[in-house]
């Protein structure tokens, strides 16, 4: 883990890669940040735009995979490695990346230990950024760091993300957009042997991150009983089985 810059507060911004899939992370490219991104274990590729500009940001950046299944299995890990880092750097600003608002109690005693903590909804909406677009003023100048040598290719198993369907026939409820869902995941899970969901919970959102939550609540049911129908799936009350 990197130790924290000088005197200056580090900004940590820990991603919930299944809640939010960014892959713009310019804002993100500086000295007093330092992130990860918390993978599902059911996320089995990662975008190449993700990986790459990751990559540039050398030991600043770095991948967490989620080793098992469970309602709040990732949110869990967010919760320990913020423990971690505040025990060790208590002037740091902890910000979480995710639109589940069950992170709000965990912050609210991060602040009532006088722990500064946030949760955004995007990167772009950060206190950090916001504040610096109220006042017109670059957020934090700091020092472009010293060239270093070309770091190794990162480890990780990266390809182009699939590409969405049209946003009108994403929020269409038509028989043809639904079908076309439908087929997707049907395929998806049946390439997908291990690290798929073991809960209803885990399940619902495995299948709205796969289309990067631009899908509503009942598109996502409407997946899930096609899935049960179409013997994909089997449930027992709110474990997940496959065949």
């Amino acid at each position: 883990m990197p130790p924290p810059i000088g005197c200056g507060r580090v900004n940590y911004v820990l991603i919930d890669h299944e809640n939010v899939q960014p892959t713009d992370l310019k804002l993100l490219d500086r000295a007093d940040i330092r992130l990860w991104v918390f993978v599902g274990a059911g996320q089995a590729k990662l975008s190449s735009e993700l990986a790459i500009q990751m990559q540039a940001m050398r030991e600043r950046a770095d991948y967490v995979r989620i080793s098992g299944n469970g309602p709040n299995a990732l949110d869990f890990h967010i919760a320990f490695y913020i423990g971690q880092l505040s025990g060790t750097d208590p002037r740091g600003f902890f910000h979480i990346i995710s639109r589940d608002t069950g992170f709000d109690p965990l912050v609210e005693h991060l602040k009532a230990r006088k722990i500064l903590a946030c949760r955004s909804a995007a990167i772009a909406g950060m206190p950090l950024f916001k504040q610096a677009a109220a006042t017109g003023m670059a957020a934090l100048p700091v020092a472009k760091p010293k060239p270093k040598p070309k770091p190794k290719a990162v480890t990780v198993a990266v390809e182009k993300a699939p590409p969405l369907e049209p946003s009108g026939e994403v929020a269409a409820s038509g028989t043809a957009a639904a079908a076309q869902r439908l087929t997707r995941m049907k395929a998806l899970l049946a390439k997908t042997k291990t690290g798929r969901p073991g809960t209803l919970a885990a399940l619902k959102k495995h299948v709205a991150a796969h289309f990067q939550n631009q899908i509503g609540a009942q598109d996502v049911e409407a997946i899930v009983a096609g899935l049960k129908q179409a013997g994909v799936v089997k449930l027992e009350g709110l474990k997940v089985r496959y065949d």
